[in-house]
């Protein structure tokens, strides 16, 4: 997990770039979003993670999930794409996002099944959510 009362530099300017978003996110979708909260991921060659909600029925203060991808150089067949799965959890239609660097992905925490498809190579990623007061 990625302390925000004592961040890097470079987590500092995460949490204000992901502070600005949470505004806007506000204004225009009267989401209530309150807080952040992020934590830094690594997926090892060979790994995956199955199909799942990011809002759980004991914890449905998080609303909005991010995933910021930090891989430089990912070619297609490095594999390690999120599925989104559009309608229903494990079926078509989806939508996949390759885990190239840079890339921002966010999504309602409670609307979207998704998945982390096995990577040929190490993964890395910054995920986090956007919550209410519980």
């Amino acid at each position: 997990w990625i302390d925000p009362l004592h961040p890097t530099r470079r987590q500092a300017a995460w949490f204000a770039r992901m502070d600005a978003l949470r505004r806007v996110l506000n204004q225009q979708l009267v989401l209530g979003l309150s807080a952040f909260e992020a934590h830094l991921a690594r997926y090892g060659p060979g790994s995956h993670y199955q199909t799942h909600l990011d809002r759980f029925v004991d914890a449905s203060h998080r609303r909005v999930s991010v995933v910021l991808y930090l891989n430089e150089g990912w070619l297609p067949a490095d594999g390690g794409r999120l599925r989104l799965y559009l309608e229903a959890p494990d079926r078509e239609p989806w939508r996949e996002v390759a885990p190239e660097g840079g890339t921002l992905v966010a999504f309602l925490s409670d609307a979207l099944h998704h998945e982390v498809l096995p990577a040929a190579r190490e993964r890395w990623s910054v995920a986090g959510w956007f919550t209410t007061a519980r």
